[in-house]
């Protein structure tokens, strides 16, 4: 709300407090009775700044309210925000992110567990920000959302995912491209319709993109995704379900869901060498998943240890400073060799990819870590 004409801040006070009060009165919707809780936040021109600062400060003094504070408003106060001009900063420079060509992707290559045999590609959306580095996207995902940027930097994350496999694909190297959605472009309503109308438009066949699901996310709404899950499959999307194992109350659901890999969570793989426990649910989670014919790959895998419990408990692939790090696609294309170079038509018509696509030895690998 704005609000002109206010010569201090102890004029809007009064007004802030009626607003309030209306708000926490009992709505009846359908003979219930819906009581709301109410925060907010309040920031003065020109006192905390110009007009395009005023809502992020608003925001910032609402986020300091507690449970029980009061009245249930407060008045920005630099001394207590002193990072919110940073993130007003943030806010407008990704407003321009697309248009300076800011967002890049990066790739980072999955294998076997022992033979090292390139699988498929990860994809990786970031920001390369001027001045703050290079960004992933959990942290700014969230962020663009609030702003209303979410539909066009899917719409691009999406475009550029296609262009890159379609690229590949000319050079006959058929490795599936995992793409890993963010919990915000799930709530988009024509996702699967725009996935689907890219890859035919991209003339790219279905067994070339693999979608990744965000367990997290789906288990906070497993209604509301119900759907979403039907729709993918029949866009001719496959299936996988990344963070596997951070809410055990999924595991009912695993049979009733058209997966093709599960990715075990990160904090499995850390605590391998060191926790029986961890190591004990991270072999349930890879039987369990096997039992349903679905694959299993370990993330963040860094040590040779991790690697040889990882292969004792049956793990299928590993992705991970192990193996190697995420990079460019063009800096990667010189190491990815034709899945079929002798046959380029069988490439086409191929659904396998974890054929001979990197035989390398593994010291090869050491160019993506230098």
């Amino acid at each position: 709300m704005l609000f002109e004409d206010i010569k201090n801040e102890q004029d809007i006070m009064p007004v802030m407090q009626r607003i309030i009060d209306i708000l926490r009165s009992n709505i009846a919707i359908e003979h219930h009775d819906i009581k709301l809780t109410v925060r907010a936040g309040i920031a003065l021109y020109p006192v905390h700044g110009d007009a395009d600062r005023l809502l992020t400060y608003a925001q910032a003094a609402m986020n300091r309210i507690k449970p029980g504070d009061g009245p249930g408003y407060r008045l920005f106060d630099a001394r207590l925000e002193p990072s919110s001009y940073d993130l007003l900063e943030t806010h407008q420079d990704l407003h321009n992110a697309l248009a300076r060509n800011e967002m890049v992707l990066y790739f980072e290559p999955r294998a076997t567990i022992f033979n090292q045999t390139m699988t498929s590609l990860e994809v990786q959306l970031r920001w390369q920000h001027p001045t703050k580095g290079m960004i992933p996207s959990a942290t700014f995902a969230p962020m663009a959302e609030s702003l209303g940027l979410m539909q066009e930097i899917s719409n691009w994350l999406l475009e550029e995912t296609c262009v890159a496999i379609k690229q590949l694909r000319s050079q006959h190297i058929t490795l599936p491209v995992c793409l890993p959605l963010m919990a915000a472009q799930l709530r988009l309503p024509d996702l699967a319709e725009r996935i689907a109308g890219l890859m035919q438009s991209h003339d790219l066949p279905k067994e070339s993109l693999l979608l990744e699901l965000p367990e997290s996310a789906f288990m906070q709404q497993p209604e509301q995704y119900a759907e979403l899950v039907k729709q993918l499959p029949g866009a001719g999307i496959r299936l996988s379900l990344e963070n596997f194992g951070t809410r055990y109350s999924f595991l009912p659901y695993l049979q009733n869901l058209p997966l093709r890999q599960l990715k075990l969570d990160q904090q499995f793989t850390a605590d391998l060498a060191a926790n029986h426990k961890s190591r004990a649910i991270a072999g349930a989670i890879i039987e369990l998943a096997h039992a349903h014919g679905v694959k299993v790959i370990a993330e963040h895998v860094s040590t040779a240890e991790e690697r040889q419990i990882l292969g004792s408990l049956d793990c299928d692939e590993l992705q991970g400073f192990i193996y190697a790090n995420p990079a460019p696609l063009a800096q990667l294309q010189p190491l990815l060799k034709p899945v079929f170079p002798n046959s380029p038509s069988d490439v086409e018509g191929s659904t396998t990819s974890s054929q001979a696509a990197w035989d390398e030895a593994p010291a090869t690998l050491s160019v993506l870590h230098s």
